[in-house]
């Protein structure tokens, strides 16, 4: 099982974490239905190689449903990839750590998380998409 606390009551784990965390709010990063409850939030987000399986509206999502003062696991399926890198978006949208570049806010990412190893369409998609993730309200339509 992998579960380990990057901030203030933001922790990221595999799914096994998942299973086990009755105390916490949950971003589960998987391959199913999108479904929101009230402590669990479902974004379908595959693993894939290739930056087209990603969009904004799931970092958005995430960022948008989380609460701070609550503690809140986000996770995919190993705790490598996807959830791993939602908390980063989160960690850099908030100030936690370095927001002037993806590769920035990886290297201070992966200081609090060294097990992240982002496959590569999420990572593509996010440097690629960085600046439009920091400031979402600046996209334009």
């Amino acid at each position: 099982m992998r579960l380990k606390q990057v901030w203030d009551n933001l922790y990221v784990g595999d799914i096994q974490a998942a299973t086990t965390s009755s105390n916490m709010d949950i971003v589960s990063l998987i391959h199913q239905s999108p479904q929101f409850t009230s402590r669990h939030l479902h974004i379908n987000m595959v693993d894939a190689r290739e930056p087209k399986y990603f969009n904004i509206e799931q970092f958005l999502s995430v960022s948008a449903w989380i609460r701070p003062l609550r503690p809140t696991l986000i996770h995919c399926n190993e705790g490598k990839s996807r959830g791993p890198s939602m908390a980063l978006y989160y960690l850099a949208l908030n100030g936690h750590i370095n927001s002037t570049s993806y590769y920035k806010a990886y290297a201070d990412f992966k200081a609090l998380y060294p097990d992240f190893m982002p496959n590569t369409g999420i990572r593509e998609f996010m440097s690629s998409m960085w600046g439009e993730l920091m400031f979402p309200s600046h996209r334009m339509l």
